[in-house]
């Protein structure tokens, strides 16, 4: 998250800040580092570093920024056991030391920057708002529990004779012994890299690289960062450095992006401590309701959740329930298949990944359509759900081309939707009460750093925004919704709504008070209410990136439903100039896939085409 330097518990951060980048720089300079003067590393509001501004131009693809040797790295050999471990053990070594520590100018920045708003830091309370979430909740607790493990490694090996570790330090409550030790781990985590091709392969903090911020979504990150090896040299001749070259044409101003590697917002989340979100928005008004939708998951294209899949027996119309029937049959005939969605035989419903199962080529509507297609309960059911199977699951696998629509297959389709769009709406059920509870504690935070009377730049407030009223004109919304006062003039303020970033200038009477501060955040110091709101938007900011992705499937759905519906009352009413236009439009829906086209296009999932074995067993969580 942004840290804002409104409160003094982040300014005090700030001025440490900009005294350790002051004796950062002249260090990695006479330890051989070049072109540093074309950098602007930024610690205020906005954080990364920055091509500084200096001519007029763009900067070609390859050329190199900066180049930062080796004698600058804080590292330790890679080929080890740990060697996460090991660095954070050099890390504290090099601090405890103090100024008679080689690296004391890189510790002393380093250990400005130990985000206690990563989830190694979280109450238990906090991480409990995350169980919601399978993938969630369990990359952060993972995550914890193997620091929790190291943090006792580090605490033995300080305690051990010949520690540099200081007597005040060590003669200290515990705790604060074991808090050094997960601030140094946590940097390990969220700034180290790997240099593959020094000698030996190292683990290691490079200065200034390791500031720069991650580009998650899907777009060319703006730089490279590479090791100076040449093929066919002995690579312990070679002095190695860091260089970073542009990946592609960049202005002078622009920021410096890499690459972490893709993931989902939950393990990014566990592992470096942020969740890719959008970009502020400078409109006043998005062109539809779901332009937010798509500006989230297209702020993480290598993202996913997991859809709970479970069976109703409403799902299948006059086959019978559950329990009998042709559905019991079809259940049946998915179990042998490890797919089991029978009620009470699992020990939690199977999962479709989402949104890869969502792709023309995923599971998630192969599944429902086979679960809402009619098949008779004669003595040759069986046979019709192999057949069945085999043309929903095998030939979309195969691709085959799809076989002209009929009035039967286009109401199979919108059964299938209706079905899609339950599991889709149960999810997004399960979720609403713990973002609300998220969002309640957003708000006593705020409450609490927003004690002062009347309108402040940077208070939280409820707004009610600018929206397009049934005339065309512009309009007060309906509802207010949460925002940061970004100005004050005499009748209009200018706020940032929080839900999705954008900016507008509203009259004063638009906007109101938070409510009163809750009982659980009425003791909180200012530095416990910004910790607290940093935790809680992350909290929120992971679990709506996988609501973006049931909401946008949900949508879908339920117009490609909508559209077949009408075709069918047109049959129905013998109205068959509309109905061949309904089935134009039906046939279009399904063909264009919202969640593919907006974000398959640019995953690495776009280049991959899965296969279907039918021996196979499908992906069940209860085998892992």
């Amino acid at each position: 998250p942004q840290e804002d330097e409104e409160y003094s518990y982040s300014r005090d951060k700030m001025e440490e800040r900009t005294r350790c980048l002051e004796a950062l720089l002249p260090w990695m300079e006479a330890r051989g580092c070049q072109n540093l003067e074309r950098l602007d590393v930024r610690i205020g509001k906005e954080l990364g570093v920055f091509l500084r501004d200096g001519g007029r131009g763009v900067m070609p693809k390859d050329d190199v920024i900066v180049e930062v040797p080796e004698e600058a790295w804080l590292s330790v050999p890679l080929e080890v056991e740990d060697p996460e471990l090991d660095l954070a053990w050099k890390l504290l070594e090099e601090r405890w030391k103090g100024d008679a520590s080689e690296f004391a100018p890189c510790a002393a920045w380093l250990w400005c920057w130990p985000s206690l708003a990563h989830p190694m830091f979280w109450e238990e309370e906090e991480v409990d708002l995350l169980s919601v979430s399978r993938p969630a909740s369990s990359a952060v607790r993972e995550m914890r529990a193997r620091t929790e493990r190291r943090v006792q490694q580090l605490v033995s090996r300080a305690r051990a004779p010949g520690s540099v570790a200081p007597a005040s330090l060590l003669e200290s409550d515990q705790a604060a012994l074991e808090d050094e030790a997960r601030r140094a781990l946590c940097l390990v985590q969220t700034r180290a890299m790997m240099a593959i091709h020094s000698t030996p392969p190292k683990a290691a903090f490079i200065p200034v690289i390791d500031h720069m911020r991650t580009n998650a979504s899907g777009n060319d990150p703006t730089v490279a960062v590479f090791q100076d090896a040449k093929d066919g040299v002995d690579q312990s001749s070679v002095p190695m450095k860091a260089k970073v070259e542009v990946a592609k044409g960049i202005r002078r101003g622009e920021e410096l992006r890499i690459e972490f590697e893709t993931n989902t917002s939950a393990n990014l989340l566990a592992k470096y401590g942020f969740v890719p979100v959008p970009p502020d928005q400078e409109e006043d008004v998005y062109q539809n309701a779901m332009d937010e939708t798509f500006q989230t998951i297209a702020a993480n294209v290598g993202n996913s959740m997991e859809l709970d899949v479970t069976v109703e027996s409403k799902m299948f119309g006059k086959e019978g329930t559950v329990q009998d029937g042709t559905a019991k049959m079809k259940l049946e005939f998915l179990a042998e298949r490890g797919w089991d969605l029978r009620p009470g035989y699992a020990p939690r419903p199977p999962v479709l990944e989402m949104p890869a199962s969502s792709f023309t080529w995923g599971m998630l509507m192969p599944l429902a359509r086979f679960l809402a297609a009619p098949a008779l309960p004669t003595r040759g059911a069986q046979r019709d759900i192999q057949a069945s199977f085999e043309h929903f699951f095998y030939a979309v696998y195969r691709g085959r081309p799809q076989e002209p629509y009929t009035e039967e297959s286009i109401l199979t389709e919108v059964d299938a939707c209706d079905i899609a769009a339950t599991w889709c709406e149960s999810l997004l059920k399960k979720y609403q009460p713990v973002v609300d509870k998220i969002t309640a504690r957003i708000d006593s935070a705020f409450a609490v750093l927003n004690k002062e009377d009347g309108w402040q730049v940077g208070n939280m407030v409820l707004a009610h925004y600018k929206a397009k009223g049934a005339d065309g004109k512009i309009a007060r919304s309906r509802k207010a919704q949460e925002a940061t006062i970004m100005n004050v003039s005499n009748d209009e303020i200018a706020v940032k709504f929080l839900t999705n970033g954008v900016r507008q200038k509203v009259p004063a009477s638009w906007v109101s008070q938070m409510s009163d501060i809750s009982t659980e955040t009425q003791a909180m110091s200012q530095e416990e209410a910004y910790l607290c709101l940093l935790r809680a938007y992350l909290a929120r900011d992971v679990l709506m990136a996988e609501v973006a992705l049931a909401e946008v499937q949900f949508d879908l759905s339920r117009a490609v439903g909508e559209s077949g519906l009408q075709f069918l009352d047109a049959i129905r009413n013998k109205n068959f100039s509309a109905a061949r236009k309904a089935k134009q439009d039906f046939e279009e829906r399904v063909r264009t896939d919202l969640l593919e086209m907006s974000v398959c296009q640019k995953s690495p999932l776009a280049h991959r085409r899965l296969t279907c074995n039918l021996q196979r067993p499908m992906r069940n969580p209860s085998d892992g």
